[in-house]
This record gives C-alpha cells, structure tokens and sequence, in this order.
C-alpha cells in the first residue's frame, strides 16, 4: 500500500474534503483526487462517497481511516523521536586511525569533549581496512588514493624527516647527498612489498637497512640509540631535534609530502554523528588547533 496515497486520504478525511484539504496542505485537488483514485483502484474498494456539497466515507473508508491515522500518528511520532536523538549528537562512532598518529589523539580527545554523549570505539592499526566489513564508520588513512567504492576527504599533507642521532653522527659521518646513503645502517618502514629505496629530493637513494618495522615509535627509539639513519614523520622526531637529541639530515633533499585524508563509505545518509566528526576534523584542521606538528614541515 502506497503511504503517500494513504496520507492524502487522511488529509482529506481530517479536512473534510478536497478543497479544504488543497487549501490547508497546499496540494493541487488534482493530486488529492489522483492519490485517492490510485488508492481504490490499489484495494480493489470505494473508501469515499462524494458529491458536490459534502464527502462521506464508506464503512471500509472508515475503518482504514481509522487504522491509517493512528499508523501515520506513530510514524510521525518515530520520525521525531529520531529527530531529536540525532539533535543530540549521542550515539556510537567506529574510528580507525593510524597506530603512530600521535596528534590525532588530541582530535578525538577535543571531540570528546565537545560531544560527550558520543562514544567512540577507536581501531588503531596501520593496516588498511575494510569499512564495510570491519564496521568502521571513518578512517583516517595516508596517502589514500582514490576509489569508486570510498569517499575521500582529503586533510593536509606533511613531509618525513631523515634523523639521526648526534652520537651516530660522531661515529659514522653523515651523507651528503642522497646518493651515499647505502653507505650508512639505516632503520625502515616495513611493508609487504618492501623498497630499500628511499625518494629525497625526488632522486632515489639506496639504502640498506639493519632492521625493518611497521612502528615509528620502534624507529624512533632505535634513531635516539644511535644505531641507525631513519626517516619519521615530523609530529615524532621534530621535539627531539628542537632537544637535540636528532639532527635532521639531507636538508636540501627533502621526502615528498605525505597526504592525510579522512575516509568513509558513502556522501550519503551519514548519521548526523558521522556528520559532526567530519566536520569538526576539517575545522581542526582549518583553525589549526590540533598539533602544529602535522603540517608545519
């Protein structure tokens, strides 16, 4: 049965007929008329007797009156309900982030604070998940390329640091340029489809690393131990060179930027949570209250 064809047959019932009902609701008593043709022809009964001076509903009229309106009475009373649960902005929001992205932890934590009745169920990991099938509402992901299936909102951008250790550079010297990086121990990123190559500057320089890890915090620490070049995100290593205790190589051959995007499945029916954590991000972003750190380098 046709809801819409069912509502306009309540309107002019509660009206008392098509004039009125076209006057009040603003609809064309062609369309009333129509709908409420459509509606006897669909049921296989008259539901209205009319003339020219008065409407009078059959018995069958007056039943289906009676059960539509209060059918369409709790229909309303659920869409409003629902409108004002989403006004609230409560309800669960299934993130996934970067294990490493250490300023993104001050975004959730601002978030939290302006939404409290929002809980977050957070999926730190860096490997790519599946939206659909891991139940993640948005993702942050880098360097994501585009897809037909996702929709991507992309952020900022930053550039890696190559960092050594000022006790490294006293024992084995430091590069010049990125053709002699093969000559020193090296620490990198491990991936599935490992490159012992390193872009800086836009030319490809050799590596040849002692160790290989998913974790930067891991680089890190091995940078700081002295025991090997590496190449981190500035939000890690920029503290510790304003410290001192990393120096920032190959200055003049810089990494390529790194884009930073959010990702969900859809532009469409986003829950007005999903909605209010997309848009706080981009302003964070905008008015730069998150960690400068992210875009500074």
């Amino acid at each position: 049965m046709d809801l819409n064809s069912l509502n306009f047959f309540t309107k002019i019932v509660k009206s008392g007929g098509y004039s009125k009902a076209a006057k009040t609701y603003q609809i064309p008593v062609a369309t009333l008329s129509r709908r409420v043709s459509l509606l006897e022809e669909e049921l296989s009964i008259r539901l209205l007797d009319r003339s020219t001076r008065q409407l009078r509903l059959t018995d069958a009229g007056q039943i289906l009156y009676d059960y539509a309106l209060r059918g369409l009475e709790e229909i309303e009373s659920g869409r409003l309900a629902l409108e004002n649960q989403q006004k609230q902005i409560k309800g669960q929001l299934r993130l996934s982030i970067p294990t490493s992205f250490v300023p993104w932890r001050e975004v959730l934590t601002l978030f939290q604070q302006r939404y409290p009745e929002v809980q977050m169920d957070v999926f730190a990991t860096d490997r790519k998940v599946d939206l659909i099938a891991d139940g993640i509402d948005v993702a942050l992901r880098i360097n994501e390329s585009e897809q037909q299936s996702i929709v991507a909102r992309k952020l900022g951008s930053y550039r890696h640091q190559v960092v050594a250790s000022p006790k490294f550079i006293e024992t084995y010297g430091c590069p010049e340029n990125p053709e002699q990086m093969h000559r020193f121990p090296c620490a990198a990123w491990y991936s599935l489809n490992p490159d012992n190559r390193w872009l800086l500057g836009g030319r490809r320089a050799e590596v040849r690393p002692t160790i290989r890890t998913n974790d930067y915090e891991h680089l890190l620490s091995i940078a700081l131990a002295g025991q090997g070049i590496v190449e981190l995100p500035p939000y890690l290593s920029q503290p510790y060179v304003e410290q001192g205790s990393l120096v920032i190589l190959l200055k003049k051959y810089p990494p390529p930027r790194v884009h930073f995007s959010l990702v969900y499945p859809t532009r469409r029916y986003l829950s007005l949570v999903v909605r209010h954590y997309i848009d706080f991000c981009v302003a964070c972003i905008e008015q730069n209250t998150v960690a400068t750190a992210i875009e500074a380098y």
